[in-house]
């Protein structure tokens, strides 16, 4: 992606990747039409690169922005948040075009680890791909690519190779618009992940700007550091950019696969978020989608179908146009207002340290938090909650559900197991979204009738089960209340007045 920085949490540069992007330039030379210069070790080459593919299949990475939606503690202790850890298989190898003496020689861009490769092929498409006044424009906007994106001061524009090729050039709203292709070989440098190295795809997004005048909105590589899947076949391939500042129209260019779009969360009965798909069509060689009114562009995402799983799925920041990065998990300002921690907190439970507790929310997301889900992607990583034992002995865990910037909701679910490695889990229940100002904010009611969670904490809580009965004593934050079809919670706060709060019903 443009700007693309070092992973904080991946692996330092290989010196075999580095050697493997020495033998590519090498091979690459080698290719040139110049007879003075000498051929390449095609066994040298191929040794390296399949000791390369094997040392490289076995590094794992934890990365951040690998989560689209993660749920968020209940109470006590600091922000944090655990991504899932995902598999990161580079094909650095595959960067290495030395054929056999006699055999013809291979593509210089190897397609499984360069989406974009193939969009160099074929004429240009569009109604104005025969414009050579434009096609001059198109080629004087991208020239200014080293100062436009942030990727320049990463090297990446240092090492052009090929002749610009025009992918796509057309009319939108704002008016003419164009994409353009060129290849680019990446050097090792402080700024780019040792997985990027090697030839790549640069693509080009130019369109009338302030003026009318064309400009280079942004600048787009596919790097392979976020490729988050090791099947070629569903890395992703996506085109596109926003066209105005407002960001409520992006520019997709066909990339020769199907493609469907998301614009907002929807909500199963269970209070797992789940993307609404639609499928992408297109128009000689592009589309212009235009997002619904009161959308908002930080949840746009476009994904290849059909959608598999989250790897197939990739985001549109805000704004490609800028290094601003848009994070895939938002924590909710509501939770941590209400909470003032994300920690997990065991309800009378003695038997559960942290660590444990830990565990036993993380095994429910394993059990229910599917990774694909009835018309999307729903999948979540969770950094605490409420964790506690149901009256049949069982487990039970409570947490807050963020997707993206949406507001978090509370979901409750059972499980059922020895220890948190070994689990089934119950369906999960909703309780609605979180409202931190709520006299109760926390109320759900587990499945299988295992009572209500309720919690608020710094109160002193109380209920009953009729109208009329006595109150008996829940403590204080956080309590497993009887199941009933209605339940009153007496809620006090300091020296306030108590609250009564009336459940179900």
């Amino acid at each position: 992606m443009t700007g693309t920085a070092p992973d904080p949490l991946g692996p330092a540069p290989d010196p075999l990747v580095t050697a493997l992007v020495v033998l590519a330039e090498r091979a690459d030379l080698a290719a040139a039409p110049d007879p003075a210069r000498p051929a390449a070790d095609g066994a040298l080459a191929a040794r390296a690169a399949a000791l390369g593919r094997r040392r490289l299949r076995t590094r794992t990475a934890a990365r951040t922005g690998a989560v689209l939606v993660a749920a968020s503690v209940l109470v006590a202790g600091a922000v944090a948040a655990f991504p899932d850890t995902v598999r990161r298989v580079p094909v650095v190898g595959a960067l290495v075009p030395v054929p056999a003496p006699t055999a013809p020689p291979r593509p210089a861009v190897a397609r499984d680890v360069d989406p974009y490769a193939g969009l160099l092929e074929g004429p240009a498409r569009g109604a104005l791909a025969g414009d050579d006044g434009l096609r001059a424009e198109v080629l004087a906007a991208w020239a200014t690519a080293r100062g436009v994106s942030p990727d320049g001061r990463s090297g990446v524009f240092d090492d052009i190779r090929g002749t610009p090729h025009i992918v796509w050039a057309g009319q939108t709203d704002t008016g003419p618009a164009a994409v353009v292709a060129q290849r680019a070989f990446l050097h090792p440098h402080p700024g780019l992940d040792a997985a990027d190295l090697g030839e790549r795809t640069l693509l080009g997004f130019v369109a009338t700007g302030p003026g009318g005048r064309l400009t280079l909105l942004a600048v787009d590589r596919a790097a392979r550091s976020e490729q988050v899947t090791d099947d070629p076949a569903r890395r992703s391939a996506m085109v596109g950019v926003w066209l105005d500042t407002a960001r409520t129209r992006l520019l997709l260019v066909d990339p020769g696969v199907p493609l469907a779009w998301s614009s907002r969360w929807s909500y199963r009965p269970d209070g797992v978020p789940v993307r609404d798909w639609a499928p992408v069509t297109f128009s000689d060689g592009a589309t212009v989608l235009s997002l619904p009114t009161g959308s908002d562009a930080r949840l746009v995402a476009v994904a290849r179908t059909p959608v598999r799983e989250w790897a197939d799925v990739q985001r549109i920041g805000p704004d490609r146009r800028s290094e601003q990065v848009v994070p895939n998990w938002v924590a909710s300002a509501a939770t941590v207002r209400w909470a003032g921690t994300t920690r997990c907190l065991p309800v009378g439970r003695g038997d559960v340290d942290a660590s444990a507790c830990e565990r036993w929310s993380q095994a429910l997301v394993s059990a229910r938090m599917d990774r694909t889900g009835p018309g999307g992607v729903a999948f979540g990583s969770l950094p605490g909650s409420l964790v506690g034992r149901t009256p049949d002995g069982r487990t039970y865990v409570v947490a807050t559900l963020t997707a993206d910037a949406d507001p978090s909701r509370v979901v409750g679910g059972v499980l059922t197991g020895p220890d948190p490695e070994h689990v089934t889990a119950s369906a999960l229940a909703d309780g609605g979204v979180l409202d931190p100002d709520a006299v109760l904010p926390v109320a759900v009611r587990l499945p299988e009738g295992q009572g209500w969670v309720v919690a608020d904490v710094g109160a002193a809580l109380r209920y009953r089960v009729t109208p009329s009965g006595s109150w008996t004593d829940a403590g204080r934050d956080a309590a497993l209340l009887p199941d009933a079809a209605t339940l009153q919670v007496e809620v006090t706060r300091g020296g306030a007045a108590p609250a009564v709060v009336t459940l179900g019903g």
